[in-house]
């Protein structure tokens, strides 16, 4: 019974030890397959692109490939292809091709393309842009990281979203708003300031706005224009009276908003329904912009004013309607004394005029 437990001891340590042995081989393969997987790329070369992943519409930006050999073999003719759509150019003076020349076995090079976006307000600011590689000018697959998985492709490719001002003007004194145009109203000599609530809604700093005011000068005078304002801790405020130097912006950034103020005089002693005071502001993301508020003189001797375009109609209406109220006042006086006559009639022929006289 003893001998017996030996031996299949001996036969069970035998079959352990071949076991072990086989795992330990299966084991060293795994880890050598585990070590080495990041080496076994799908293709020859791996690329990589550096660059902000937003920007605002008047910026140039810089946009680097790092290329690099991973099949340890040499190469020749190499070059980088860029693709933009819709929204995004190169800068003055950049070429779509960028010549690598020769790669040495697990070299690495780098390409960069200066990029600039679209000035023209795009509905969808993500804009896609590519990078092939190519030798002796034919695409070649490489690997490439998105979103930090590495793919194998016949590019690479990332996003760019571009950032917008939005331009937002209102005025006071407005009087009328909606389809009318808003007017101020003004006597001989009396002077107005018209103030213009200029705001930046959008998330991009606004370039180089530029104002100007123009005037009927029969009519009105420009006393001077003013900018006031607070733009990254610094105070804006200029003045200037001359008619062709207006107050200018470098910048206005987003989320902010300035004040710019007209003072007129009115320098006619007659009544004028057609003046009007101009605003027109430019800049390099949008074509000039008008904006006009309608100017009322009245004449010197006659200075009397309706504020409000209402009453010229209200006024016809309210005549008529006073009229029809006196007319129908008059007519139920005349009934109701003609019914007063019919009823004395009536009881001096019954009763005699002793019983409906007063006397």
């Amino acid at each position: 019974m003893l001998v017996g437990l030996k031996k299949l001891s001996r036969k069970s340590g035998y079959s352990l030890l071949v076991l072990i042995l086989l795992g330990t081989i299966i084991n060293s393969q795994g880890v050598i397959g585990r070590v080495h997987a990041p080496d076994q790329s799908g293709a020859d070369f791996f690329i990589q692109i550096i660059a902000p992943s937003e920007m605002e519409y008047w910026q140039v930006i810089n946009l680097t490939v790092e290329v690099r050999e991973r099949a340890s073999q040499s190469h020749t003719n190499m070059s980088i292809n860029i693709t933009l759509e819709k929204g995004l150019f190169l800068a003055d003076g950049e070429n779509f091709i960028y010549n690598l020349g020769d790669f040495d076995p697990l070299e690495e090079k780098n390409a960069t393309f200066q990029i600039t976006a679209s000035q023209t307000f795009l509905n969808n600011p993500i804009v896609l842009y590519k990078i092939f590689l190519h030798k002796n000018g034919v695409h070649i697959d490489i690997d490439t990281r998105i979103e930090g998985q590495v793919y194998t492709l016949q590019y690479g490719i990332n996003s760019m979203t571009i950032y917008y001002p939005i331009l937002k003007v209102t005025s006071s004194p407005i009087e009328i708003v909606g389809f009318v145009v808003p007017r101020i109203s003004l006597l001989h000599n009396q002077e107005q300031t018209l103030t213009y609530n200029i705001s930046n809604e959008g998330v991009a700093s606004l370039q180089n706005l530029t104002f100007r005011v123009e005037v009927d000068e029969k009519i009105l005078e420009l006393k001077s224009t003013v900018i006031r304002g607070n733009i990254s801790g610094e105070i804006i405020e200029d003045v200037s009276l001359s008619s062709d130097s207006f107050p200018s912006l470098e910048f206005l950034p987003g989320n902010s908003f300035i004040l710019f103020e007209i003072k007129v005089r009115c320098a006619t002693t007659g009544a004028s329904d057609h003046s009007r005071i101009y605003l027109f502001i430019s800049s390099d993301f949008f074509t000039t912009k008008e904006y006009s508020v309608k100017v009322q003189t009245f004449d010197i001797y006659n200075p009397f004013k309706y504020d409000n375009p209402l009453v010229f109609i209200a006024w016809p209406l309210y005549l008529l309607s006073f009229t029809i109220l006196a007319i129908g006042i008059a007519l139920y006086s005349w009934k109701k004394h003609r019914r007063r006559v019919k009823k004395a009639r009536e009881l001096e022929i019954r009763y005699g005029s002793s019983y409906v006289s007063c006397d």
